[in-house]
């Protein structure tokens, strides 16, 4: 007779709820923000949202049969945009060595270090077919990772705070776990003052709405201790002033070695000319989308053309059964 592990059952129930739940995140980040949050009730009957409701519904029918699961999340992807979060079941080991936030391409589950890292969790050849001076972002970057816990955390920015703080910290139970999952550092980082309008200072990276919060602390003199920082990252430290982010230091990437490399400008050199392969980075899906046109003739015209946007943008467009479809 063969026994299951409660690890084997979690994940069946796991891979059920997700092939019958449909993740349609840009419904509800763009236009249609309004229907967050969702209601348990509205989740189990359309079994539609983003991850964050996809992982609710998986919590809840993994705990109703007796399988300790937690929710973790990713605050900001370091290369992407919006936050990610996803159900590990207590108890499971992660196999492998942990995620060090550089690209590699998909060859096996093995190399899932973190869930949703990957655009694509499959590994086409003809990938290869690009020319070297293109680069592919297989997966995103993580700069923290958290879990959410109903035991309050006794350093937890919510009970220390006394100012405004942003909203991803104000949950009690927000537990880092960033070194579970990814290479990680504890740096100091240089501020620009000495003294300081706010209590507290942020590491920030780079969303699509700009720039997001995703670790604190305290401010002393001329710098601030920041611990278990993913590597390979770009960061900016910055204070929260009225639900604004205002930069405090230099933006800077934090090298695998934990290095502190700035970005600065670079006034006093100036370069005439500059080449630009890709005006936004190719990952691992339109990247294939481009290896496909490999060999495609491509027709354009430089006359002005009609205004179909009413006073938006122009865009490029193709013909296709007779019908202007524009991309």
């Amino acid at each position: 007779m063969y026994t299951c592990s409660y690890e084997e059952i979690g994940k069946a129930i796991s891979d059920e709820v997700e092939q019958g739940f449909l993740n349609e995140w840009i419904i509800f980040t763009g236009k249609y923000q309004g229907l967050r949050p969702m209601t348990f009730q509205n989740i189990v009957a359309t079994q539609i949202g983003t991850c964050l409701e996809k992982s609710t519904y998986k919590i809840a029918a993994l705990r109703a049969n007796g399988i300790p699961a937690a929710l973790n999340m990713v605050p900001c992807w370091g290369n992407s945009q919006y936050p990610h979060s996803w159900v590990e079941i207590i108890g499971s080991k992660q196999s492998g060595s942990i995620y060090d936030n550089t690209q590699r391409p998909f060859l096996t589950k093995e190399d899932i270090k973190i869930d949703g890292m990957f655009w694509r969790d499959v590994y086409q050849p003809k990938i290869d077919l690009l020319p070297s001076t293109i680069t592919v972002q297989y997966c995103r970057t993580a700069p923290k990772v958290y879990r959410y816990n109903y035991r309050i955390q006794l350093h937890s920015l919510a009970i220390l705070s006394k100012e405004e703080i942003p909203a991803l910290f104000k949950n009690p139970g927000l537990e880092d776990i960033t070194d579970q999952y990814v290479v990680c550092k504890d740096i100091e980082v240089p501020l620009w003052k000495e003294k300081h309008p706010k209590e507290y200072v942020y590491l920030c990276c780079y969303d699509v709405i700009g720039w997001n919060p995703v670790c604190w602390s305290r401010a002393e003199g001329t710098k601030a201790y920041f611990p278990k920082m993913g590597v390979n990252m770009l960061y900016l430290p910055a204070y929260y002033n009225n639900g604004s982010i205002q930069p405090a230091g230099d933006a800077f990437i934090l090298t695998s070695e934990g290095n502190l490399r700035k970005l600065l400008p670079g006034f006093e050199r100036m370069e005439s000319s500059a080449t630009f392969y890709s005006k936004v980075p190719y990952r691992m899906n339109t990247a294939l989308q481009a290896a496909g046109t490999i060999g495609t003739r491509f027709y354009v015209c430089n006359f002005r053309i009609h205004n179909h946007t009413r006073g938006k943008e122009h865009r490029p467009f193709t013909y296709e059964g007779g019908k202007q479809v524009w991309y």
